[in-house]
């Protein structure tokens, strides 16, 4: 009996321990989703992703502390912030079809690393974009990455920007610099990016890769009056406009409407089933290309792969190319090697200091006046030995002279003598290319303080030495018989 009174006595103590105990305390412990801090770096806070960007304050920073697994709402960002995911993963979640962030109210957002995922295996139907900007600047940072968002019949499978206002046009602008990545996303127009008003896209560098439009514009589509592509580096590959031979345009960039400029980095490997051009360009956009761009292998159906030029558009070339640009160019008539023909479609405000390159045969043209005469080239590699050259290869073109060919930087003890060929055969200004391969050239230096060993050499240094004994022998007789020998002879002793 005793035994039972103590076991019921133990039982009511822990009852009455749970009842004033908090149950909080019994439970998992759970860690926030992000903490907030001033633009000074003093934290404020932590909570929900929800609670940070409604509390931060104007020109502070959001950073997460977890994955955030299933994003369910639209996070509106009208304030100025930084985003910093510390490489956390915001996914989408399966039954939340809505764009997962807004830029308004001309707010400028830095985002960097993190993984914005739009979950397309998982998401049943079309979501919209991961960023929506209406008005405002975004700007993706080192690690910031937006992957697998499908839009489908919307715009702009990773962003969409433009003003939500008819014919008001915001500023929204975005920019992607090194280390930042827009992957896999898809939509009907621009697979990556959508410009509409007032928008304006400056790829600084990162990447774009293996996005798709339905329609127009693999990677991104510059598809109003007011908008603008800047492309200042970094690359676009593995993109896709519709595989169907429909006439779909652009499997890379669609150029529909406003300015286009493409002064360097690299657009390749983009598939267009329609044959019309990793870049489109319409008659409506003014677009231009120079620098180092480089625009080339990527893959159509037959030619007109590379730049497709549509009838009565210009293509400006501004700047100048530099060395290593490559641009394949095309429109509907076909060129072949040896034909002169009409490039009217190709503008330039100064010298043509690069090349391009006919989709239809790989064959290399110059430009003058917009008059083109298609040649053959080859590629010229300078190997400097020990010594090093500031140019380490070269277009030049066959049956021509090859003009003034690079210095050798200078080297200790060396003297350059100028570039030889493979035979030996000395190699000038007035020389002309010739063959169909390409070549190496080969930089011959003089040791400045090598002796020559050869036997005439030898015997001559030894006479000379011989010589030299002489003259001090007869000088030595000389002074004697003057009366100064005796100091000489002193000096010989000393």
């Amino acid at each position: 009996m005793k035994k039972f009174k103590k076991a019921l006595a133990l039982l009511l103590s822990m009852l009455i321990l749970l009842t004033v105990s908090p149950i909080s305390a019994f439970a998992e412990e759970t860690t926030p989703e992000a903490e907030w801090f001033t633009s000074y770096n003093v934290k404020k806070g932590e909570g929900t992703l929800a609670e940070a960007v409604q509390l931060v304050g104007n020109g502070g920073r959001i950073d997460l502390l977890k994955d955030i697994p299933e994003l369910g709402a639209t996070a509106v960002l009208n304030k100025n912030v930084t985003i910093n995911g510390n490489g956390y993963t915001i996914t989408r979640g399966a039954t939340f079809g809505g764009a997962m962030f807004i830029v308004g109210n001309g707010a400028k957002i830095n985002v960097t690393k993190i993984i914005l995922d739009g979950n397309a295996d998982n998401v049943p139907g079309y979501a919209n974009s991961v960023f929506v900007v209406t008005d405002g600047y975004l700007t993706l940072e080192d690690g910031a990455v937006i992957r697998k968002n499908n839009a489908g019949s919307n715009n702009g499978g990773a962003i969409r920007a433009g003003s939500s206002i008819a014919g008001i046009a915001n500023p929204c602008v975005v920019t992607m610099n090194a280390g930042s990545e827009l992957a896999d996303c898809s939509a009907d127009n621009g697979g990556a990016v959508y410009l509409g008003s007032g928008a304006e896209f400056i790829l600084n560098d990162g990447a774009i890769k293996n996005c798709n439009a339905g329609y127009h514009g693999g990677a991104v589509i510059v598809d109003d009056t007011t908008a603008s592509f800047v492309m200042n580096g970094g690359s676009i590959t593995g993109c896709s406009c519709s595989t169907k031979a429909s006439g779909y345009v652009g499997s890379a960039v669609y150029a529909n409407k406003g300015t286009t400029a493409i002064k360097a980095g690299s657009i390749t490997d983009n598939a267009n089933g329609s044959d019309f051009g990793a870049v489109y360009v319409s008659v409506s956009a003014d677009v231009s290309i120079g620098g180092t761009a480089y625009i080339y292998d990527n893959d159509g159906t037959a030619n007109q792969s590379n730049i497709f030029v549509d009838d009565n558009a210009v293509i400006a070339v501004n700047p100048a190319f530099a060395e290593g640009a490559k641009i394949g160019v095309s429109r509907s008539q076909l060129m072949q090697e040896g034909d002169t023909v009409d490039m009217s479609f190709i503008s330039s405000a100064e010298d043509v200091m690069g090349y391009l390159f006919n989709d239809y045969d790989g064959s290399t043209f110059y430009t003058a006046d917009g008059a083109v005469t298609l040649i053959q080239c080859i590629k010229v590699t300078f190997n400097p030995g020990n010594g090093s050259c500031p140019v380490g290869e070269k277009i030049y073109g066959v049956n021509m002279a090859f003009g003034e060919l690079p210095e050798c930087d200078y080297r200790d003890g060396f003297e350059f003598l100028g570039w030889y060929t493979e035979d030996d055969v000395l190699v000038t200004k007035t020389t002309v290319v010739s063959g169909n391969e390409d070549i190496t050239l080969y930089a011959k230096w003089e040791n400045l303080n090598k002796l020559d060993d050869s036997p005439l050499s030898f015997i001559g240094r030894f006479f000379e030495r011989i010589g030299e004994l002489m003259r001090s022998v007869f000088e030595f007789l000389e002074n004697l018989f003057a009366g100064t020998g005796n100091d000489e002879l002193e000096k010989i002793e000393k």
